[in-house]
């Protein structure tokens, strides 16, 4: 069964208006809301969406996931979040806080040079032989 992508509708003004409201206080508890969401493995933009809209739902009320996925927007052109797909679709892209993606960099460095570090000892005990 294939799927037609329906891109995230813009918000109204009416939609805005309460947005504009919001302290900057505000934008960081949300962003570190979305940020935990994310977590370190690609999650498709809606589960976050999802999740921040439920852990969120009773502090702010009344604000729509195409919000939430401006705001996961805004942490990817910020470059905390990495994603792939097109973010304009929230249903068919993914997104993962770049945290883990520098882990897991950082891990396959570590895995490289322990294999290197074995390789030229074992060819050191070869010539030693």
């Amino acid at each position: 069964m294939d799927e037609t992508p329906i891109p995230n509708p813009p918000l109204s003004a009416t939609e805005r208006a309460p947005l504009a409201r919001l302290s900057s206080a505000d934008l960081e508890a949300i962003d570190s809301a979305v940020l935990s969401c994310a977590q370190g493995r690609w999650r498709k933009v809606a589960i976050v969406v999802g999740l921040c809209m439920e852990s969120l739902g009773k502090r702010y009320r009344g604000f729509l996931d195409v919000f939430y996925a401006e705001r996961v927007r805004a942490l990817v052109d910020s470059g905390k979040l990495e994603s792939q797909g097109n973010l304009a679709y929230m249903r068919f892209s993914e997104v993962r806080q770049v945290d883990a993606t520098w882990r897991q960099l950082q891990r396959t460095v570590m895995d490289m040079t322990r294999y290197m570090r074995q390789r030229a000892a074992t060819e050191l005990r070869r010539s030693a032989s």
